[in-house]
């Protein structure tokens, strides 16, 4: 343990030296505190077995300890470079604004706008009219006859709705109540099928529109 200490401690890392001199069994023996002939037995079995090598200077090392610090020594300068390189970049671009940085600012004193899009522009909230707005209206498209009260009542019993669907605009329902109140005065009832349009006028005014020779011949059966 203490041979691994020392070469771990070493310069260069994993060569068993002490102070840039190579340490002999006897040294190694007074620094751990054992037998010099132990110790000299114990590195001569390391060196055996193949666990430490010797170098052509004649000094004990660990392949594997030299071949770590290889790797971290070629990690630091790779490190190194690209501090320096990093550093170098810096220095180059002072004072100039990233690219990124400066797409991301907002211009003063311009309102942003929305993003481009096919999206539908977004619907606006119904608001239901009072009974002066609906009363004025109708009188504005010449609809005086309009019972507001009435108008309000019904649309407020079924939820403003037209139908299924839920009311968009009060003022294009009022000019459909208009449309169906003219209808309906000239026979066209939007209610009644189509086989019967038109079926308002009494049995007598139809007989009334017969020939003379079938009026007379009405009279005569109803005798």
């Amino acid at each position: 343990m203490d041979m691994l200490c020392i070469m771990h401690q070493a310069e260069p890392e994993g060569y068993l030296l002490l102070n840039g001199d190579s340490v002999t069994p006897e040294k190694l023996a007074v620094y751990s505190g054992c037998n010099a002939d132990v110790t000299r037995g114990c590195m001569a079995e390391l060196l055996l077995h193949g666990v430490s090598s010797v170098s052509d200077e004649g000094v004990i090392y660990c392949r594997r300890m030299v071949r770590d610090a290889e790797k971290r020594g070629g990690t630091r300068e790779r490190v190194a470079k690209y501090r320096k390189k990093r550093k170098s970049n810096a220095e180059c671009n002072d004072g100039v604004t990233p690219l990124l940085e400066a797409s991301n600012q907002k211009p003063e004193g311009k309102t942003p706008q929305p993003p481009k899009g096919d999206a539908p522009p977004k619907r606006l909230k119904f608001i239901k009219p009072t009974i002066e707005e609906v009363r004025a209206y109708a009188a504005s498209i010449e609809f005086p006859e309009l019972d507001a009260e009435t108008w309000m009542a019904h649309y407020e019993s079924n939820g403003w709705k037209v139908g299924r669907n839920a009311m968009k605009s009060w003022k294009a329902a009022v000019v459909t109540w208009k449309k169906d109140r003219k209808a309906k005065r000239q026979g066209f009832d939007p209610a009644r099928p189509d086989g019967v349009q038109g079926a308002t006028a009494t049995v007598d005014e139809y007989y009334e529109d017969l020939p003379e020779h079938m009026q007379r011949k009405r009279e005569g059966g109803e005798g």
